[in-house]
């Protein structure tokens, strides 16, 4: 081999070892161990980087908030598609979704972050797929009713041991029951006849108490209550209206929340939880909001609200429902932001995401704590494994051939 094939090979060498060596730091980087549980909100959460690792691989920390969106670090640089970022309870950890954010897989809505904050749930195909977001392992929710049955999450219970799901078996039957999360068998408590599922409300359809005895689904203008499993009794409610959210159930347990939009107005009232009447309490009305969504409360008896943002060019004639007729319409959306609300004070932002961050989820588990930490911004380091080896290899074959040609250069001239 001549000298120049010589040096080739060990500039190759350098390379590839290079290459190599940051990957293997980027992985063990990427899996360092953050806050194992969700238990605290962070007080400032900026946007991901295009390199921010994947999820994946064990080590990884539980997550307190799932946020998703179009901002510049959700934005996938290949497809331009918006992704789905998974935030630590430090608020500086996060880890990406191998999907895009498509307004199918959106948080808070289709895509469910159980209370512990450990896993996601969502639909994938007819099935509902369940992602521990610590190392990436799935767990596919077999439809128990052949192939022609599909299913949507709405909630998670308290214990992680069931989902709460909408059922269609294309026309023949559908309804709303639980998903043992164990063996993927669905059980049937609303039954629902006439395709009244054919276009739910993801993250206003159920809601669980706290301590996970009680349930309320919400079918078109009725919400039907059930009690350890079974259906207790039912009951309407105004047009118009709908469940607050996941977090609807007061901290009693004595009433439900419900919601009710006007343009760009939005206001939370509560009902008796076995009449379905009045309580005659609220909290201030949201002015400025497209919609908003109740996801718990804090141990101070603030309700935490994802408040959603208008684009401020939304012209007044325009739509702030889509086709389907969900609330969070993201061509009106600008952001969206976490605020808590008392009846008697004003709404106090706990946490503002960057303009662009569509839809959040936050770990029952971080809320009810009451904990907040301050958060900060998204680390440059640890990148995505691949994304940082070809990185280091572009960055070092410029540099090793230019040390090449000087080395050639100088050969010849002793030549």
């Amino acid at each position: 081999m001549s000298s120049l094939g010589r040096w080739c090979a060990a500039a190759l060498l350098v390379v590839v070892g290079a290459s190599a060596a940051t990957w293997a730091m980027a992985t063990r980087s990427a899996n360092r161990a953050g806050p194992a549980v969700a238990d605290a909100l962070p007080q400032r959460v900026d946007a991901p980087w295009l390199w921010t690792p994947p999820v994946g691989r064990a080590g990884g920390p539980a997550a307190a908030l799932v946020l998703g969106g179009s901002t510049i670090g959700l934005r996938n640089p290949v497809r331009g598609e918006g992704t789905v970022d998974l935030v630590d309870a430090a608020g500086t950890g996060h880890r990406l979704l191998g999907f895009d954010f498509d307004g199918v897989n959106v948080p808070g809505e289709r895509l469910l972050l159980s209370a512990d904050g450990t896993r996601v749930a969502y639909p994938d195909g007819n099935d509902i797929l369940l992602l521990d977001v610590r190392d990436g392992g799935t767990h596919r929710l077999v439809s128990n009713l052949g192939v022609d049955t599909w299913y949507l999450p709405l909630a998670w219970s308290p214990d992680g041991r069931q989902l709460v799901a909408a059922q269609d078996r294309r026309g023949d039957h559908d309804g709303v029951g639980l998903v043992d999360v164990a063996s993927g068998r669905f059980t049937e408590l609303v039954p629902v006849t006439g395709g009244s599922l054919r276009r739910p409300v993801p993250g206003y359809s159920a809601a669980y108490s706290r301590d996970g005895h009680h349930l309320a689904i919400q079918v078109d203008e009725r919400i039907t209550l059930i009690d350890d499993g079974v259906p207790t009794g039912s009951f309407a409610v105004p047009a118009g209206s709908r469940l607050a959210g996941k977090g609807a159930w007061s901290p009693d347990g004595r009433a439900l929340a419900l919601v009710a939009d006007q343009r760009f107005s939005s206001t939370v009232s509560f009902v008796d939880a076995t009449s379905g009447k009045p309580t005659g309490a609220a909290l201030p009305a949201q002015e400025g909001v497209t919609t908003q969504r109740l996801l718990g409360w804090r141990p101070d008896g603030a309700a935490v609200v994802a408040a959603y943002l208008p684009e401020p060019d939304v012209p007044a004639t325009f739509d702030v429902r889509d086709e389907d007729d969900h609330p969070t319409n993201f061509a009106a959306v600008r952001r969206v932001e976490l605020r808590a609300l008392t009846p008697a004070g004003a709404a106090r932002t706990l946490l503002s995401p960057p303009d662009q961050v569509l839809a959040i989820d936050v770990a029952d588990d971080a809320l009810a704590s009451g904990a907040v930490r301050p958060g900060g911004p998204a680390p440059v380091w640890p990148a995505a494994p691949s994304i940082a080896a070809a990185a280091v290899a572009l960055l070092l074959l410029p540099l090793v051939g230019l040390v090449g040609l000087v080395v050639l250069l100088m050969r010849r001239r002793r030549a």
